[in-house]
């Protein structure tokens, strides 16, 4: 771990001191299957050091490189893969610069990935059932016999339009979680650079929006209710709190110790995922309106 943090450190020195090369890198690894997001997290680590000028820069070069990857294809197909893999990162990387605040920056991510599910439903409804048709296109390929697709056409076992749209919800997720991997990574090598340690108190210190627990709340029961747009909203706002949860559970564990506290934290997630998960949401939820952490240090003081 020690030499890959000092290898981190020392590409990142080297790419911010020498901006072509760093244009390079980001428009070779936007080409490269499965590391389009490394170029996206080194936009991410020149936006924070350096600006939003620069970072544009960056931007432009590493979406011109990842259009070439769909010359042959659809170039709208292209444009919506370069938003949504380039965008979110450099905006939540502006929104970081600006605010210094990890939790700022989550919230107005989340509240960014909550108005686009409303612009799906809104604009293009017929696109989440063709994500239902895409499953079970793939299901018989897999299942020769049809006993998957046919249990997803049993409406009494599964509701096709529910599974949809968690579908929907679920790839929404998968691009925050992208985005944010992105930043978490540039973040870190600018800590190793010029705050030491600073990565690590800020993870620490991460809490969820208090607002937020209100669309949870609302999400939940909608969900219940069968509400297609809460069932969209779900994962992401229950992967939001327990990421919060798990924090604050780092937070309170935490005696200098480091991977092995967080590992023991996550290891619950992992065998009993559907007891631990509204444990961490809910513990999540209530620090952000209670901020604990805050009231255990106040006492240990």
């Amino acid at each position: 771990m020690l030499r890959l943090g000092e290898l981190l450190r020392k590409q990142g020195h080297f790419l911010l001191e020498n901006d072509h090369y760093a244009l390079l890198y980001i428009a070779i690894l936007a080409l490269i299957p499965f590391a389009t997001w490394l170029s996206v997290a080194i936009v991410a680590l020149i936006t924070l050091r350096k600006g939003w000028v620069s970072g544009l820069k960056g931007l432009m070069i590493g979406s011109a490189s990842f259009l070439l990857l769909y010359l042959t294809s659809s170039p709208w197909v292209g444009i919506l893969n370069v938003i949504t893999t380039f965008l979110p990162c450099f905006l939540m990387a502006l929104a970081l610069r600006g605010t210094m605040s990890w939790r700022f920056t989550m919230a107005f991510i989340v509240f960014m990935a909550l108005i686009a599910l409303a612009l799906i439903h809104w604009l293009v409804p017929g696109w989440i059932e063709a994500q239902l048709h895409s499953i079970q296109a793939l299901l018989k390929e897999l299942d020769r016999e049809g006993n998957m697709p046919g249990l997803l056409n049993n409406q009494d076992a599964f509701n096709p339009i529910i599974i949809a749209n968690y579908v929907v919800g679920i790839q929404v997720l998968s691009l925050v979680l992208s985005a944010t991997v992105s930043l978490m990574l540039a973040r870190s090598v600018q800590a190793r650079l010029f705050y030491p340690d600073g990565f690590r108190q800020e993870m620490l210190q991460f809490r969820g929006s208090s607002w937020g627990v209100i669309a949870l709340l609302i999400a939940a029961i909608g969900a219940y209710q069968q509400n297609l747009l809460a069932i969209s909203c779900l994962p992401l706002l229950i992967v939001y709190y327990v990421s919060a949860g798990v924090s604050l559970g780092f937070n309170v564990l935490t005696k200098g110790k480091g991977i092995g506290t967080l590992f023991l934290i996550l290891l619950p997630l992992v065998i009993l995922p559907f007891v631990m998960l509204p444990i961490y949401v809910i513990l999540g939820a209530l620090d952000s309106l209670f901020n604990f952490r805050s009231r255990l240090h106040t006492k240990a003081g």
